[in-house]
């Protein structure tokens, strides 16, 4: 297997990390998706990127973003069963991480949908549905980030209140 949306010279990621046939089968009888795929481009090293398809799983009004931070994360993360079956979500942030400190709009019920990681000493990016059977496969990726440094693609629902608007109740209060 290729690192997600990297070209002909890109290193293969490692076998720990492959497409599982049988789990794949396993999860597409099941698996509640929204809408058409979205290709989305994550930063890896300086001046580089590497994009990956990802399909909403939480609903049809959700957002992507991709974040960039350092490590450690500072996450706790679970995998879902069900409908969302081999869905990635941020469980929690624990005390001194990146996300904790700030440095990354991670939030609580985040789901994530793609890392960039390591292998061979090239970055590329993973879809972590398809690459990562489980959260310790998940946490192998985001810990090969050998610099340090990673991107992920997050899938978060619309805040209460969304809109043209929300500014207004933040000036009011400053009043």
């Amino acid at each position: 297997a290729r690192f997600a949306g990297a070209g002909a010279g890109a290193a293969a990621a490692p076998p720990s990390r492959s497409v599982r046939g049988e789990g794949l089968v396993a999860r597409a009888g099941t698996l509640k998706l929204y809408g058409e795929a979205t290709r989305v481009v994550l930063p890896t090293t300086p001046g580089k990127s590497a994009s990956v398809e990802v399909t909403r799983r939480i609903g049809a009004n959700t957002d992507f973003k991709v974040v960039a931070t350092q490590l450690p994360l500072g996450l706790s993360l679970t995998q879902l069963v069900g409908e969302s079956e081999g869905t990635f979500v941020v469980e929690a942030v624990m005390p001194g991480g990146s996300i904790a400190l700030g440095l990354a709009d991670v939030r609580v019920g985040d789901i994530i949908h793609a890392v960039t990681t390591m292998s061979g000493g090239v970055k590329g990016a993973l879809d972590t549905h398809m690459a990562c059977q489980d959260v310790d496969d998940l946490s192998e990726a985001i810990m090969a980030n050998e610099d340090g440094q990673i991107s992920m693609v997050v899938e978060r629902p619309p805040e209460e209140g969304e809109g043209a608007f929300n500014w207004i109740p933040d000036v009011i209060n400053k009043w």
